[in-house]
């Protein structure tokens, strides 16, 4: 049995005027905070937390989700963080 080294918390944040957003927060799962935080942020177009790239982006036969995987990095190494879908995608789809 292997120990876990990091933890995920799904979120909602209010961004007022009735909008809302998915978000997780990634944390060690070892030690006691506060950590050093870091808030990852997507680049242009609907991109989600993860900045989830389909297989025909990635160019093989498997989707890519680059920031889902440098937030569990991080975490591992004692990094709290802070990823959110950003406007037009998920809860805040509008």
């Amino acid at each position: 049995m292997t120990q876990e080294v990091i933890t995920h918390r799904d979120l909602v944040i209010d961004l007022g005027e009735g909008l809302k957003t998915d978000a997780q927060l990634t944390l060690p799962a070892v030690g006691k905070g506060p950590f050093p935080g870091i808030l990852l942020i997507q680049g242009s177009g609907n991109t989600d937390m993860n900045e989830y790239l389909p297989p025909i982006v990635t160019g093989s036969n498997e989707p890519s989700r680059p920031f889902l995987q440098i937030a569990n990095y991080l975490s591992a190494r004692g990094f709290a963080v802070l990823r959110f879908n950003k406007r037009g995608v998920g809860l805040n789809g509008t």
